[in-house]
């Protein structure tokens, strides 16, 4: 619902951060939304810029509401409590960013008020599909807030999951570090290759990494690895999206992926698309008209970034199709 964002972190980009969508606009587009996948089960994540600050987030997550949609939220937690406390009529889930950078003991605070909040009506037992958690943004050189940060998530019971960061790149491919690392030595953008970034060594310590790795594996698992060995034997591992990008196997070229049927990426100018990485080209336009995907897509990236795309169905051939029970009954957006 649009990129404008009141904080500046040094990892995001200045043009994500400028503009927010009309409200009758959003409101057609829910209807149109709704529409097309209709006898689905919609589960949508309202993400930016940051949406809470858009002046009609209220009415526009009520509109979702009366069409019967899972909606959830992915705040950096600076706007009052209330106004999430609100919400918290419409939305099933919340996500709770903590960036570093950023005054982040409000946000910590918003947090803790409206969990306790959530608690006090008892609304996560009679509602069990409602959620909160915490985004822990570790950006490198910010080891010690993110530890303290989690030893007070953990206290608390409220789950979180820690989020590595990767630094910008300038337009000559060198990497833009926050203040606290700016004299790390970190490898640069190849220019053969774009796909490649900076290693995690550098821009992380290697205290910061064995740190991130170890909280990574206590994290919610949410994605089911089938893996077949020399002698034809099928074996599952559970894991989530920031294990598999730290195992490096988020290399699905060629693989079929179901990105598109069960999830889907709007831009904030109405763009239609399977997913961040673009794969497939441009469904549509949510303000105009747009076509729901009926095939996965042959992946054409080097590695697949974005974790929803990564918690999609994905095989490395037909011939293990059977192995899924795979029906196209929920679209995530």
């Amino acid at each position: 619902i649009g990129l404008l964002c009141n904080f500046t972190c040094s990892y995001c980009a200045e043009y994500q951060r400028s503009g927010y969508g009309d409200t009758q606009k959003i409101m057609r587009a829910i209807d149109l939304l709704v529409e097309r996948t209709r006898g689905r089960e919609l589960h949508i994540l309202l993400g930016g810029g940051e949406p809470s600050i858009h002046p009609d987030i209220v009415p526009i997550a009520e509109h979702f509401f009366k069409k019967n949609v899972f909606l959830s939220m992915v705040s950096n937690g600076s706007r009052p409590p209330q106004i999430y406390l609100n919400l918290i009529n419409y939305m099933r889930e919340f996500t709770f960013s903590i960036h570093f950078e950023q005054k982040y003991q409000k946000t910590i605070n918003t947090i803790l008020a409206v969990y306790n909040e959530i608690q006090r009506r008892n609304v996560l037992s009679s509602e069990p599909r409602r959620h909160i958690q915490a985004n822990v943004m570790m950006a490198p050189g910010y080891f010690h807030e993110a530890r303290e940060t989690i030893a007070l998530m953990e206290k608390n019971k409220i789950p979180y999951i820690i989020r590595r960061i990767r630094p910008l790149f300038d337009k000559d491919s060198k990497p833009i570090l926050n203040d606290r690392i700016k004299d790390r030595k970190v490898y640069e953008r190849s220019n053969r290759n774009p796909e490649i970034v900076a290693s995690d060594y550098g821009y992380y310590s290697s205290e910061e990494l064995e740190f991130l790795r170890a909280q990574v594996y206590k994290v919610k698992k949410n994605t089911l690895e089938y893996w077949e060995d020399s002698n034809g034997n099928i074996s599952t591992v559970e894991s989530n999206a920031n294990d598999i990008s730290l195992r490096k196997l988020n290399r699905f070229h060629g693989w079929n992926c179901w990105i598109g049927i069960e999830r889907l990426h709007v831009y904030p100018n109405g763009d239609v698309y399977r997913s961040t990485c673009k794969q497939g080209g441009r469904l549509g336009n949510l303000y105009e008209d747009f076509e729901m995907p009926s095939e996965p897509v042959i992946c054409g990236k080097q590695r697949c970034t974005c974790s929803w795309a990564i918690n999609t169905t994905k095989i490395k051939n037909k011939n293990y199709l059977s192995l899924f029970e795979h029906a196209p009954n929920a679209t995530n957006i």
